[in-house]
């Protein structure tokens, strides 16, 4: 989720605190170490956070002052908080409190640690510390009361209540003084917090419009290459696949050693990757890598995406074996179809079969006894040809004997030809 809170920020409280010097050239005395590293943590903390980092860590061991003390937990809760590992930054916030003597600084770290408590999806105690920035903010007449609306804006969005968040965003963006601006880095990130809200409520045309407008104003490149990958969900919310792909492909160099985001590149590439053994290897070994230095909840999220790129791996494999058994069952069907028509075939072939061999019996049986009777009528008697035969008989005196019988089938067959005169 976008930061209200911008580097610029942070730099300007660096000075306030009159602990702004230019980066030396060569490493100074152990005297002047933390000056030297916090110089360098200033110079690095918007190009490459990881070295801004790595230069944060050597800070505890020269600090010396009170000032110093809280320069060294507030650089260490700004650079977790970019890192995205909230609960880490909250305890570097609370600690560097404890060396806080102006309200404005104050008020500047409660609304971090609201911001910090929202990321992490512990709503009550971001809005408890936000209502209190706001609170102080309106009585201290602090100009940095806009964050602390901001935040509220994203807790109603996260709830649910759109018109809400509208309503607050609408009443941050109207109290950012132009002073705060001048490099356009909090509109920048105002865009990606509204764009955040739509696309958390699958308006993903405004949200892509919002995120390519924050993309071209960011200047830091871990914070560009967040839009992007947001804008690239987007996109494969849409089902958008080469799209979301080409933006992927965008935000891939600017990854650097950003846990988080890498993290989140694999998460969207998993939306419509097919190698989810490879990608959920990725993941893994990012975890290992980095789980000594994270929270348990901060480390939730990522083992969070590692079990849902494996639940989908099951997902498939399981539809896969679906999918097989369906064909194996449609084959055993197409199978069963085919012999049970085979079969049924072959049964009234053998009852056309049958039939005809019992009419050719039935044929060979009346063939024969023709012949018979033309051979005994035959026998030496001279065959005269007949023309006309009138009998007259009453029916009830009529008894036919076998030769009889067999006379009148010869008369009717086609053997009978009567010849000519």
């Amino acid at each position: 989720m976008i930061r209200l809170i911008t580097s610029a920020l942070l730099l300007l409280i660096f000075i306030n605190v009159g602990h702004s010097q230019k980066a030396n050239s060569q490493k100074p005395q152990v005297s002047g170490s933390f000056n030297f590293y916090y110089n360098e943590v200033r110079n690095n903390i918007q190009k490459n956070i990881e070295k801004a980092e790595e230069y944060a860590e050597e800070l505890p061991y020269y600090a010396k002052t009170d000032a110093q003390k809280y320069i060294t937990n507030y650089t260490k809760g700004f650079i977790n908080h970019q890192k995205k590992q909230y609960n880490k930054s909250v305890k570097y916030y609370k600690k560097s409190l404890k060396f806080v003597t102006d309200l404005s600084t104050e008020i500047f770290i409660k609304n971090n640690i609201a911001n910090n408590y929202f990321e992490s999806h512990e709503l009550q105690d971001a809005e408890r510390f936000a209502r209190e920035v706001i609170t102080i903010s309106r009585k201290a007449k602090y100009n940095y009361i806009y964050n602390a609306f901001g935040i509220i804006a994203k807790i109603k969005g996260r709830r649910g209540e759109l018109d809400s968040a509208k309503f607050y965003l609408r009443k941050a963006t109207a109290l950012i003084p132009p002073s705060h601006d001048k490099n356009k880095q909090v509109s920048a990130g105002f865009l990606a917090v509204r764009a955040g809200l739509y696309r958390d409520f699958s308006k993903y045309d405004s949200a892509i419009v919002l995120y390519k407008k924050a993309v071209k104003l960011q200047k830091t490149p871990y914070q560009k290459c967040e839009y992007l990958i947001n804008l690239a969900e987007c996109y494969a919310m849409q089902n958008n696949i080469i799209q979301s792909k080409k933006i992927l492909a965008e935000a891939a160099p600017l990854l650097g050693k950003h846990l988080h985001n890498q993290a989140s590149h694999i998460r969207v590439t998993s939306f419509f990757s097919t190698q989810l053994d490879s990608l959920r290897s990725k993941i893994n070994s990012l975890i290992i890598a980095n789980e000594q230095h994270l929270t348990k909840k901060d480390l939730k999220v990522y083992t969070d995406i590692r079990d849902k790129i494996q639940q989908k791996r099951q997902v498939i494999i399981q539809g896969e074996k679906r999918q097989a058994e369906r064909k194996a069952n449609m084959r055993l069907l197409i199978l069963l179809v085919m012999s049970v028509v085979l079969l049924t075939t072959l049964g009234l072939v053998w009852i056309v079969f049958k039939k005809f061999k019992a009419r050719e019996k039935t044929y060979t049986i009346q063939q024969k006894s023709i012949s018979q009777a033309k051979s005994e009528n035959s026998k030496g008697k001279k065959v005269v040809p007949i023309r006309k035969m009138v009998v007259t008989h009453k029916s009830e005196n009529i008894e036919l004997d076998e030769k009889g019988r067999l006379l009148l089938d010869l008369l009717g067959s086609s053997e009978f030809r009567p010849s000519p005169k």
